[in-house]
């Protein structure tokens, strides 16, 4: 009985922190911009997937101020990123034609 209780309330500790649509935002970062892969403290954990993902990132080579537009930077980034394969802020997936939100 109580194993069945944990198992039940165990997702509501796991909830992964909701993408603001109004502001494209995660935990009050904007989702846009330049971005650093790193492999330790990062702002955000992400997990690839081509599955229902929570948005859908273009790579960008420069300027990128458009909800979803990243530009892969080594220096002053405006957020990090983690790929992670279990436990991810949030899904992302990659496209150039239609990107943002989902």
């Amino acid at each position: 009985m109580i194993i069945c209780l944990i198992l039940a309330l165990f997702p509501m500790y796991v909830n992964r922190e909701p993408i603001d649509r109004d502001s494209c935002s995660c935990k009050g970062i904007p989702l846009y911009g330049r971005v650093k892969i790193v492999t330790e403290y990062p702002d955000f954990r992400i997990q690839v997937t081509d599955n229902y993902p929570d948005i859908v990132v273009k790579i960008v080579g420069e300027h990128s101020h458009y909800c979803c537009e990243w530009q892969i930077v080594n220096d002053y980034p405006d957020f990090t990123i983690q790929f992670v394969e279990d436990y991810p802020d949030f899904t992302i997936a990659f496209s150039n034609d239609f990107y943002g939100i989902r």
